[in-house]
């Protein structure tokens, strides 16, 4: 059984013990990258939330116990918040895995050797012809202003448009986490972005 919350809301799931069965990547071949969700820290997370996924969560664990006769797949309907899907249903044929050569299991690419930049301020960039995003929140903005382009993070990765193919950016945050995410996730859809090393609290001067 695996569970987590995010916020306001959460999720379950359940794996069967078995040799050759679906495994986590089978079920979720792309993890999200490092950065772009940010974790109960950041982001926080309703109070009863952690408790309304962890009951069900400890029950589904006992009721597939040795000796038990319960089984989560045989869970009332009634008590499903929400049901995505069910890979391990009745009826249906289970998804076999053979990890760790499973086919499913994509090899981490490699990173680029350019998409992070150190830097001993942002007015270096200029001499390198980049033009500076700040991808902060607002609020992280009003609290440490700076004399930058803002486009906060969510806003950005929606709307890659508002870069230009033709220009060249270094995204900046608070600690280089989320600008290297960013980063990354630009380059895909062919944007020249580059991450600054280290973020704000980096920089020299």
């Amino acid at each position: 059984m695996f569970a987590s919350v995010y916020q306001y809301e959460g999720q379950l799931q359940v794996y069967k013990p078995e040799s050759g069965h679906a495994c986590l990547r089978c079920v979720w071949p792309d993890a999200t990258a490092d950065g772009v969700v940010g974790n109960c820290a950041q982001a926080g997370v309703l109070g009863p939330v952690p408790g309304i996924f962890g009951s069900p969560a400890g029950a589904a664990d006992t009721e597939d116990s040795p000796g038990t006769r319960g089984s989560a797949r045989g869970r009332n309907p009634a008590a499903r918040l929400h049901e995505l899907f069910e890979p391990f249903a009745q009826g249906a044929a289970p998804r076999r895995c053979t990890a760790p050569d499973c086919t499913l299991i994509r090899e981490i690419a490699r990173e680029e050797a350019d998409l992070e930049i150190s830097l001993p301020s942002l007015a270096a960039a200029s001499a390198q012809h980049l033009e500076v995003i700040d991808i902060r929140t607002a609020a992280e903005v009003a609290a440490r202003p700076e004399a930058l382009r803002h486009i906060a993070m969510p806003a950005l990765l929606a709307n890659p448009d508002q870069l230009s193919r033709d220009g060249r950016y270094l995204l900046v945050c608070a600690s280089g986490r989320r600008s290297l995410a960013t980063a990354r996730e630009l380059r895909k859809r062919g944007l020249k972005v580059h991450s600054l090393t280290g973020g704000l609290q980096g920089l020299v001067s």
